[in-house]
């Protein structure tokens, strides 16, 4: 979430799911158990959100940037730029030209840019609260080439490499988390990790163990509806697997056996998210 927005999330029903997890275990001589299954949920937990949380995969994320540059950027031959910026100028550029077929066509460019330096400002100015840029190109005449800023072809796939470096950010915030638990994941996100707006808090008691997450990637408050989606799926999944573990604990007392070991780690929490 962003810098100064707090979302609380409701956990009652899945502490008290908890709780009753931990109460269950130790009326059985199995208080090892709770902390099994709460790590278990927590790395399957933390899983689900980062499959969930856009984009789907690394090429969909570098799409979703060319789409969005493209709003705000008109990419030309670079001489030609060098050219215009000599005979008009940088800004508000208002002429005929003739284009490569031979015809002649309007074109008001609002900035021109041959150096690529002012491109991070313009597109940081241009952009939402979910980091999307503004359509600067809509409803505009289609008789006339219009563009808000025009640079060349070089300087644009520079600064477009170098912002689709950037794709995984926003999971990487609960990668941390998922990474600290055991698990791992691909690396166009594990490359983000180290400098990921998030945190992760876990307190190892055995009997009453404890996980904090924490994730302050822009863009988080569109996530929320999955996010608690996934809270009611773990909050589920423990119910059945202490219905399982209390099955097994008395199957094991009823043949008069010592109690064994009823948590497994499932392996697919472990395997890698991408």
């Amino acid at each position: 979430m962003s810098e100064g927005v707090t979302v609380d999330l409701d956990f009652s029903k899945l502490n008290s799911r908890i709780e009753e997890l931990h109460d269950a275990l130790i009326g059985s001589g199995q208080g090892g158990d709770a902390a099994t299954v709460f790590q278990d949920e927590a790395r399957l937990f933390a899983k689900q959100i980062i499959r969930l949380t856009p984009p789907k995969n690394r090429q969909q994320g570098e799409a979703a940037i060319d789409r969005d540059l493209m709003k705000l950027f008109e990419p030309v031959n670079s001489d030609w730029v060098d050219d215009l910026v000599i005979a008009h100028g940088h800004n508000n550029i208002d002429q005929w030209i003739t284009s490569a077929s031979g015809d002649p066509k309007h074109i008001k460019w609002t900035y021109l840019d041959n150096t690529g330096g002012p491109m991070k400002d313009f597109h940081n100015r241009n952009r939402d609260n979910r980091g999307r840029a503004y359509n600067l190109k809509r409803q505009r005449d289609p008789s006339v080439w219009y563009a808000p800023y025009v640079v060349g072809y070089d300087k644009f796939t520079e600064y477009a490499k170098r912002i689709k470096s950037h794709v995984g950010r926003r999971k990487a915030a609960w990668a941390l988390s998922f990474e600290r638990l055991g698990g791992s994941v691909s690396n166009w996100i594990h490359r983000h990790v180290s400098g990921a707006k998030g945190e992760f808090h876990a307190n190892q008691d055995p009997i009453r163990p404890s996980i904090v997450m924490t994730n302050r990637a822009p863009g988080i408050m569109d996530d929320l509806h999955f996010v608690r989606g996934a809270m009611r799926v773990r909050q589920e999944a423990i119910g059945r697997r202490m219905r399982l573990i209390l099955s097994g604990y008395s199957k094991d007392m009823a043949r008069g056996m010592k109690i064994t070991r009823q948590a497994h780690k499932t392996p697919e929490s472990f395997s890698e998210a991408a």
